[in-house]
């Protein structure tokens, strides 16, 4: 899991190099599933550390699992993260899994899929860096117009304002940049084509939710943490393809969340797992070990 081996190479590995003729990619399956079984407990509780934080971030990125687009969905913050595998992109993905009822207290910044607007949360912060990088598009796209430079400006400035105060500028500052926000979003951008005007829709639905930062303490201007989280499942894709099924996804999800935990404590990924295999019925508590 943590370095994406596929199990035909972990097999031949361990035939070549250490001799053991036994072992065959079935040997790799059922070691992980046996381990995978009891390391549930400790993955499920991660959530309900996740749910006492200030803010956490999501993101989705699509895999193929038995040859079928499925996703792989991760909700994180600092020291925590959990990654899941479901057939669905919306609601139901994140009501199967027991997502929804951990969210209620949280900040969440996320991008602009639909699905996230759609949850119960204390409040959104929509990506900044996303939105910066859709502008330059536009930019690009249309270089003598003016609109996307000056939503450009005024969400770099905004980052700015964050970045050089010890503290949350508070909400005075935030409405300064939502007024400006709403003159932008007040201008006629469709003679510039279909795209500016898409763009401009998709603010509007989530206006509310751009300089939240400015006023929460903890909350960052991006959502760079959750795609790094799941980016592990691009390099997969690239070693070893998909997963053929959805019990290898799920164990994939499984130790790579607790893994990926234990990195963001500051604790060696190997050490964590081989504590964590070695125990009869590891519970809740071995993540209070964990990140001490």
């Amino acid at each position: 899991v943590v370095q994406s081996m596929p199990y035909n190479r972990i097999a031949e590995m361990m035939r070549d190099v250490f001799s053991i003729e036994s072992f065959s990619e079935g040997t790799v399956k059922n070691i992980l599933s046996r381990n995978k079984n009891k390391a549930l407990a400790v993955y499920y509780a991660l959530l309900g550390y996740i749910a006492k934080e200030k803010c956490a971030g999501m993101d989705e990125t699509g895999v193929y699992i038995n040859k079928q687009l499925c996703w792989f969905w991760c909700l994180q913050c600092t020291r925590f993260c959990f990654v899941f595998a479901d057939p669905s992109r919306g609601m139901e993905a994140l009501r199967k899994h027991g997502i929804l009822e951990h969210l209620a207290n949280l900040v969440l910044c996320t991008d602009r899929h639909s699905t996230y607007f759609n949850v119960d949360v204390l409040t959104h912060q929509f990506c900044l860096v996303h939105l910066i990088r859709n502008l330059q598009y536009l930019k690009d796209l249309n270089e003598t117009q003016q609109w996307s430079r000056d939503m450009q400006q005024l969400c770099r400035n905004a980052i700015h304002e964050g970045n050089k105060a010890e503290a949350p500028p508070g909400t005075e500052v935030r409405k300064k940049y939502e007024q400006r926000l709403e003159e932008l979003l007040n201008q006629d951008v469709a003679h510039y084509g279909k795209d500016f005007q898409t763009l401009q829709n998709g603010i509007i639905k989530c206006r509310d939710c751009l300089f939240t930062f400015l006023d929460h303490e903890g909350v960052p201007h991006h959502n760079n943490a959750s795609e790094a989280a799941i980016r592990i499942l691009k390099v997969k894709t690239k070693i070893a393809g998909g997963f053929r099924t959805q019990d290898g996804a799920d164990e994939f999800a499984c130790f790579h969340s607790i893994m990926d935990t234990a990195k963001r404590n500051g604790k060696s990924k190997f050490k964590i797992l081989l504590q964590l295999i070695s125990e009869d019925k590891p519970d809740a508590s071995f993540i209070e070990r964990m990140i001490v």
